[in-house]
């Protein structure tokens, strides 16, 4: 025995690392170092292909309950964050019975050969080995679905996979552990299926003889030998649905660190029927704020966002449409706005809102927010959004701002806070509110006690204001990322997209009589061309075709004459 495994790592050193060249690319290198494993794992397996060949096909039991089995030694409660984000993520679209079972649970379904149990308990076999032969044993016994405790499920399986006697997925080609012909995470096996008895015996009659794994990757190996062993197991695993792993770890392995982004997140999920992740990574234990790793681990929250919008012609313009598709993935929709709308315009909103209103009511923002919620069922929501269309946006990630807003821990969070000593308050174009204040009586009354006013500054005073009032006068916490004193969320918005602000003001691109032309032109240039585009379209449709280029023009003299245009009208006294 000590002599095969002394020439099972002579082979994997000589062909798989002091006969690899370093300077090969570091996959070419993986694979080869794979291609060495697998040749000599084949050569030091070979006493073990008699038990997996000539089996007796058992009855393939079709009518089995559907299962999803998976496992936590230590039990759910002891289960680190991303365990247990994915057991939810496993409940939540199973459409099925899961069965999590741990270390005491698992023996009431199961029972192995003693000399198994002796080599586990003593520490000569890896707890991830046992857990191996216990899927094997499960499967075999009771027919299902394995999942280990870390792969993470955003849809319901489909119903071809439970049509299948057996499923893996092939192991890839660039991922660790290529060399391993499957990949075990995911496995389906109805009760009884060939492969799964022909694996379980091979898996048994290594362990009958050997104290350790002789590699990582062992029980992959012995079912890709024990297959290319076994005729009938070999045409069956041939008729299997063919599909490789890499995809399985696209989310965790090369996206867990970026910006969480809604749409990206959807594409990679239905690129394979699960996400395999790892909870020792760092991305699971300090993930980065806004990440798709931190979305992962919070829970999913139920948003309502409340849209109140304004176009001096009646229309639903285009950056408001660039908006409401940005907020869609994460939430749904209620959109008023405060002036009647065509069948035309309305038709834009198609798919993007769940309620649609627009008629005059005079009651500014507040006043739509108000009219949106009426009739709503708050308690179905874990956190409702205050937006008006008084900004341009999103210029950068929406899933990160909302995220860094939801884990502050506060009960009302802004983008921006105002913090004039007498009036500070939240702007109220973008707040977001949990259940303590939106469930609460005097919300209900601050919301239903609104009603017409003259002007914006009595909107800002009695509800802007008012609202941050009620919020310190109740003790609620509130939290803002950034403070934005006196007018310079309108008279900076260069400075604020350097500070990584994700909107700009409406209001920026006729203030001073647009004298803020230059500043806007940068910020312009830098936008996403579609958002770009809106701008464009809106700001001429409202000021005449041509009006935006004349805007951020940055020629010196046209700059002066819009500057002392503004000055005589100020002068005046005409803005």
């Amino acid at each position: 025995m000590q002599a095969r495994r002394l020439k099972y790592a002579l082979a994997v050193m000589m062909n798989g690392h002091l006969a690899n060249p370093l300077w090969h690319s570091s996959l070419v290198r993986r694979q080869r170092r794979g291609r060495a494993i697998r040749e000599a794992a084949v050569k030091y397996l070979a006493p073990y292909a008699h038990a997996a060949c000539d089996l007796v096909p058992d009855p393939v039991l079709h009518d089995e309950p559907r299962r999803i089995f998976t496992l936590w030694m230590q039990g759910q409660a002891q289960a680190p964050p991303l365990v247990k984000a994915c057991l939810e993520s496993i409940r939540r679209h199973a459409c099925c019975e899961v069965v999590v079972l741990d270390g005491k649970s698992l023996f009431e379904w199961i029972s192995l050969p003693p000399s198994i149990l002796e080599k586990w308990k003593s520490g000569r076999m890896k707890a991830a080995h046992f857990a191996d032969i216990c899927r094997i044993e499960l499967l075999y016994r009771y027919g299902g679905v394995w999942m280990d405790a870390t792969d993470y499920l955003s849809a319901p399986l489909p119903e071809w996979l439970w049509e299948q006697d057996f499923f893996v997925y092939r192991s890839g080609d660039t991922l660790r552990g290529a060399y391993a012909f499957i990949q075990n995470c995911f496995i389906r096996g109805a009760k009884g299926a060939y492969l799964l008895k022909v694996w379980r015996e091979a898996v048994f009659a290594y362990w009958a003889h050997e104290d350790k794994a002789v590699d990582y990757f062992v029980h992959q190996l012995l079912f890709g030998f024990a297959v290319s062993g076994n005729s009938r197991a070999a045409d069956l695993f041939a008729s299997m649905p063919q599909y490789g792993q890499d995809p399985t770890h696209r989310l965790w392995h090369s996206a867990a660190d970026t910006p969480y982004d809604a749409r990206l997140f959807a594409e990679i999920c239905q690129g394979a029927l699960f996400q395999k992740t790892d909870y020792k990574s760092p991305s699971a234990r300090s993930p980065r704020p806004g990440s798709m790793a931190d979305h992962l681990l919070r829970p999913s929250l139920r948003r309502l966002f409340l849209f109140a919008a304004y176009d001096a012609k009646g229309a639903v313009s285009e950056t408001d449409l660039y908006y409401l598709r940005a907020l869609k993935p994460y939430g749904e929709i209620r959109f008023v706005a405060d002036h009647s709308l065509s069948d035309g315009e309305q038709e834009k909103l198609k798919g993007l809102v769940v309620s649609l209103q627009a008629e005059h009511h005079g009651e500014y923002d507040f006043g739509s927010y108000k009219r949106a919620l009426e009739g709503v069922d708050l308690k179905a929501y874990d956190v409702i959004y205050l937006l008006n269309d008084s900004v341009i946006g999103p210029l950068s990630d929406l899933g990160y701002e909302l995220g860094r807003l939801e884990r502050s821990g506060a009960d009302a969070f802004g983008l921006a806070w105002h913090p004039s000593r007498s009036r500070a308050h939240l702007q109220s174009w973008f707040i977001g509110l949990t259940p303590s204040v939106f469930l609460s009586d005097w919300f209900a009354h601050f919301i239903h006690s609104i009603r017409p006013v003259p002007d914006k500054s009595a909107v800002c005073e009695l509800y802007e204001i008012g609202l941050s009032r009620k919020l310190e006068k109740h003790a609620a916490t509130v939290y803002a990322p950034y403070t934005l004193k006196g007018k310079s969320i309108y008279d900076q918005p260069l400075r604020l997209f350097r500070r990584g602000f994700p909107f700009v003001k409406k209001a920026s691109f006729t203030r001073h009589g647009g004298n803020m032309g230059a500043e806007l032109s940068r910020v312009v240039e830098r936008m996403d061309p579609l958002l770009r585009q809106a701008v464009v379209s809106d700001y001429e449709r409202l000021h005449g075709e041509g009006s935006l280029r004349i805007l951020l023009s940055r020629n010196p003299l046209r700059m002066l004459w819009r500057y002392l245009r503004y000055v005589k009208k100020k002068i005046l006294g005409k803005r």
